[in-house]
């Protein structure tokens, strides 16, 4: 998925941080945490798709199912949800519904990116922010501060996932971008959306293929969400 770095994000982040140290502050221990794990595109729709194998579809849905294991086998108060568990064609009305029904604690949509040549490699993490959240103003003052609590929770939890990607692709992080992303507009949820490699560069194409790669992967993305509930 191409992606446009907004710097009046990057700013806005930055103030969050800086007016609202408080709030972001970790979340307070819980006796359970419900995580909404999306493995992006699936059925009629493959996502990016190259000549052969492998489709996205194929990557998100393998990583997705590998991430749900790890992080309900690492320990038991985590209780993960896929928004879909096969090859099943879902629309971003389906998904969102989604986390509303889990009434989840986190949401991570899992995605594999293209594009910006072919030496364009590495992974990238967007979240929505404060703007793409709608906080707006004369808003009240109540209904803003929630607003900015998702979105600093949101950059927490980016922060948590990159340090531990960063193992897997060092020196290859893109950074955080707060860019509309369908999926995570209007969300009430921490949530973000991870670019894993790029299929249109060669050695990202080759590592995504690798069993034992992928398994290195879902323990980054597993361990930066424990990162974030503090496990």
């Amino acid at each position: 998925m191409k992606s446009i770095l907004l710097k009046s994000g990057v700013f806005c982040m930055l103030l969050l941080l800086a007016v609202f140290p408080v709030i972001f502050a970790q979340p307070a221990a819980q006796d359970s945490y419900r995580v909404l794990i999306d493995p992006a595109h699936g059925g009629s729709d493959p996502g990016v798709s190259l000549s052969g194998k492998p489709v996205e579809k194929d990557i998100t849905l393998a990583l997705a199912l590998s991430l749900k294991k790890y992080l309900e086998g690492g320990d038991r108060r985590i209780n993960v949800q896929l928004t879909r568990s096969g090859d099943k064609t879902l629309s971003i009305a389906d998904r969102r519904n989604m986390i509303k029904k889990f009434k989840a604690d986190l949401m991570v949509s899992l995605h594999v990116n293209a594009g910006f040549g072919p030496d364009a490699s590495g992974y990238e993490i967007s979240l929505p922010g404060l703007k793409h959240l709608g906080a707006a103003d004369g808003e009240d003052i109540v209904k803003n501060m929630e607003k900015t609590k998702y979105a600093n929770d949101s950059i927490r939890l980016a922060q948590m996932i990159r340090k531990n990607l960063e193992i897997i692709f060092p020196r290859k992080g893109r950074g955080m971008r707060e860019i509309p992303v369908p999926i995570l507009e209007g969300l009430t949820v921490p949530s973000v959306c991870v670019e894993i490699g790029f299929l249109t560069n060669k050695e990202d194409k080759t590592m995504l293929q690798d069993k034992d790669v992928r398994k290195d992967i879902v323990r980054a993305v597993g361990r930066g969400i424990c990162d974030y509930f503090n496990l």
